[in-house]
């Protein structure tokens, strides 16, 4: 489905209200397709059941842009998949985006999978945004992301009551709004979503 590229559906916002059972911790957002669904199932949920933090699981919200990741996500029991209808705006699916949501995508690649990563890059920015502008924390963790631990308590513990706390690569040398990077001008520049615990303060 093409959409503004801000549109959040109201299945993306009811299941991050679902996901925050526990008010002063938040929600654990990631993002999921195809392409890492074997080393998501492995890594991050396989390795929350082991360490036996199944409480994280009921906080995880994953947020799935193809048909694979969804049911695998629903396969594994979990109560906050959801897909995200709005990756893609006319734009990108008029220039095959569209065939590429379920492959891994990087800063690295060129033409349209490059333009596809900057997308899911921006729209991580913009699903946190809307978790805090609905008042709840969010840790945003990549789908490879190990817990041996709870992220929130983590934070807490050692950085009180910060609004922020950012893991990310620092070597990007765009601005904020460069939005249109294309690989000429990035190159270079290996911009990465981060990880990272907000407080909607």
């Amino acid at each position: 489905m093409a959409a503004s590229r801000t549109a959040i559906a109201p299945a993306v916002t009811r299941t991050m209200k679902q996901a925050n059972i526990a008010a002063d911790d938040g929600i654990i957002l990631t993002f999921l397709n195809a392409a890492i669904l074997p080393l998501w199932e492995v890594g991050q949920i396989c390795h929350a059941r082991a360490m036996g933090l199944q409480q994280l699981l009921g906080r995880l919200v994953v947020i799935c842009w193809d048909d694979a990741s969804y049911d695998k996500c629903r396969h594994e029991q979990l109560q906050n998949c959801v897909r995200d209808e709005h990756l893609l705006d006319r734009a990108l699916l008029a220039q095959g985006a569209g065939n590429f949501t379920s492959v891994e995508t990087g800063y690295h690649d060129r033409g349209v999978r490059h333009k596809l990563y900057l997308r899911i890059c921006w729209r991580r920015v913009e699903l946190v945004s809307h978790a805090l502008g609905l008042g709840i924390a969010t840790t945003l963790a990549d789908a490879d992301v190990l817990f041996l631990s709870d992220p929130a308590k983590v934070y807490k513990r050692r950085y009180g009551e910060d609004d922020m706390q950012v893991t990310a690569w620092t070597d990007f040398r765009g601005t904020s709004f460069n939005r249109s990077c294309v690989q000429s001008t990035c190159r270079g520049n290996t911009y990465n979503g981060g990880i990272y615990h907000a407080r909607p303060t």
